[in-house]
C-alpha cells in the first residue's frame, strides 16, 4: 500500500468517483489500519460502495503480500490508466481537428499532437503486452 501513498498526487485517476475512492483509501490507511477489504468497505460512505464493488472484483488472497507480484500488478494498472488517459486526450484532439476541418482550417499542431498521441498509445499497449 506504500505505492498508493507514493502515487497520491498521480493524475491518472480521472473519474471523480474513483478520485474520492482513492482519497478514502488514503484516509483509511493514514489511521494506521492494516488493509482489509471488508473493513475498508464498511468505512466507505454509501456513494462509494458501488464504485468499490466495480473495482474490487478479484480476491488476490495471499498474493497481495508478495511485493514483486503486487508491484507488477500496480505497474500494469498504471500503464492501463495511462492508456486510458492517452485515449481520452486523443479523442479530444481528433474532435478539435474535425472542428477545424469543418471550418476549413488546417492546424498542423493538432495533427502532430494526434500523431504523437497515437504513437504513445501504441507504446503503452506494447508495454502492457510485455508484462
Amino acid at each position: 500500500m506504500e505505492v498508493l501513498s507514493e502515487k497520491s498526487e498521480n493524475s491518472l485517476v480521472l473519474e471523480p468517483i474513483y478520485q474520492k475512492l482513492v482519497t478514502s483509501l488514503q484516509d483509511y490507511l493514514k489511521n494506521g489500519k492494516e488493509f482489509s477489504s471488508q473493513f475498508f468497505f464498511s468505512f466507505l460512505p454509501a456513494e462509494l460502495k458501488e464504485a468499490f464493488n466495480r473495482l474490487y472484483l478479484i480476491d488476490f488472497g495471499e498474493k497481495i503480500e508478495e511485493r514483486k507480484w503486487a508491484s507488477n500488478e500496480i505497474q500494469k494498472t498504471e500503464i492501463q490508466l495511462q492508456t486510458l488517459a492517452i485515449k481520452a486526450e486523443l479523442q479530444k484532439a481528433i474532435a478539435l481537428l474535425r472542428e477545424k476541418e469543418n471550418a476549413q482550417q488546417d492546424d498542423l499542431d493538432i495533427r502532430q499532437k494526434v500523431l504523437q498521441l497515437t504513437k504513445n498509445l501504441s507504446e503503452m499497449e506494447r508495454k502492457i503486452r510485455s508484462l
